[in-house]
Parts: C-alpha cells; sequence; structure tokens
C-alpha cells in the first residue's frame, strides 16, 4: 500500500545517525509505528504530514500527547492510526504491542493527508 502512494519503505534502525536525519530533513510525509524512533519527526521540514501507527493501548495511554506537542511545535500534522493488536501482545505495555494495520484505514488516512496537501 505505502509503495502505491510513492512511499519509500526504510528501515532507519539499519542506518547510521547521519543519514537517518537527511531522509527525514527531505520527508514530506512520514509513516511510523509509534515509539522513540518517533521523535526524529524533529529533522522533517515544516509541514511534514506523520501517520504513527499505534495499538489502543498506546494511543490512548499517552495522555501527555508529546507526540502531538512535538509534533504541533514542529509545524507538523499528525494523526494517530489506532490498530488491532496481535496474538499474544494484546497485554501489552504501551509501546510494545505487535499490531496488525487496517489497510483500509491507513490507505483512508492517506488520502485525507493527500487531498490537503
Amino acid at each position: 500500500l505505502l509503495t502505491s502512494w510513492e512511499y519509500e519503505i526504510v528501515r532507519m534502525d539499519s542506518l547510521g545517525l547521519s543519514e537517518q536525519i537527511r531522509r527525514i530533513a527531505t520527508a514530506r510525509h512520514i509513516v511510523s509505528a509509534a515509539g522513540a524512533g518517533l521523535a526524529a519527526m524533529i529533522f522533517a521540514p515544516p509541514g511534514a504530514k506523520i501517520v504513527a501507527l499505534a495499538d489502543q493501548v498506546t494511543v490512548r495511554s499517552v495522555t501527555d500527547r508529546r507526540f502531538d506537542s512535538l509534533a504541533t511545535a514542529c509545524e507538523h500534522e499528525f494523526s494517530w492510526l489506532e490498530c488491532a493488536p496481535s496474538g499474544r501482545s494484546a497485554m501489552a505495555l504501551p509501546f510494545e504491542a505487535t499490531i496488525t494495520v487496517d489497510l483500509l484505514q491507513l490507505n483512508s488516512t492517506l488520502r485525507r493527508q493527500h487531498i490537503g496537501a
């Protein structure tokens, strides 16, 4: 699905820090699992559109809305996509669940973001 929207799939953990920053600094749209790596949005250009994928526990437990606040400070458009937990991870702590992404829901989110681009 992401490649049909012309997203490049990048495994950030396989890149050095300077290459990660370079990739993010040129990204206008980012889809990422929620977690510490999502804070790298600070390197994205203002106006970047970011979708964070997370399970229900994570989405509802981030009461301080730290990613929302960070995105606002960076002038990004930020949205959560709540995903279903997979297998035994249903009881996982926030940011630790394995998730299943609803592709129709993700496609709809991407369509809304790209129409507004």
